[in-house]
């Protein structure tokens, strides 16, 4: 019989599935498993278990299921200017040990001022103070906007986007992490209102992660 065989995927690990794979070396066929139950939410043939232990990155908000069938993304936000909805990602790794941990924003106006926010608890408040978004971070509300700080003004790219990664030891207002740690993050950029055209601000959605 042919076996699964692990395979490095954009930084992360995958599955290739065969015949009689068997992903997580139980001596039980994958397809068996899948068949009496398993978890493979996303009918690739793979037991997501498989998946969540090779990347972590498929689960943000570290609810055991994979993002694909049950997103880290939440609170959807107002169209800005251009007409789309600006959305929240995160790149990288989640393991705070990795150092490797990135937020983007995408669908933001190009060339506008804006940074990201943080809070360890999420909400949903129309409008944004004065702006055109949606509030999606609970008080308090920490601003990661001051470079002295460990945050950083940023400028929409033409594709965009805005990317940050913090110092994930050098949190701003000295914030600290722990594994198991459930923090949400959101953008705030400068806009224009579309029908005044007067400035105006607007944000993305959510995203929930759950540091390990």
């Amino acid at each position: 019989e042919a076996a699964g065989r692990i395979f490095s995927l954009n930084g992360g690990y995958g599955w290739s599935v065969g015949v009689g794979s068997d992903c997580d070396g139980d001596g039980v066929p994958d397809s068996d498993q899948i068949s009496a139950g398993a978890a493979d939410c996303d009918g690739d043939g793979v037991l997501d278990s498989c998946q969540l232990a090779g990347d972590l990155s498929l689960d943000w908000n570290g609810d055991g299921v994979l993002d694909s069938c049950s997103p880290a993304n939440y609170c959807s936000s107002k169209a800005n200017s251009t007409g789309e909805v600006s959305t929240m990602s995160a790149h990288g790794s989640p393991a705070i040990a990795d150092a490797a941990f990135t937020l983007v924003g995408s669908n933001v106006p190009a060339g506008e001022l804006g940074y990201f926010l943080m809070s360890q608890s999420s909400d949903l408040m129309a409008p944004f103070g004065s702006g055109a978004g949606v509030l999606c971070l609970g008080t308090p509300i920490i601003r990661m906007s001051q470079v002295s700080d460990g945050g950083a003004i940023l400028i929409a790219d033409l594709n965009g986007q805005m990317s940050f990664s913090p110092d994930l030891g050098a949190l701003p207002q000295g914030s600290m992490l722990a594994p198991g740690d459930v923090w949400y993050f959101q953008l705030w950029y400068q806009d224009t209102d579309p029908v005044l055209q007067i400035p105006t601000s607007n944000s993305s959605d959510g995203i929930e992660v759950m540091f390990r």
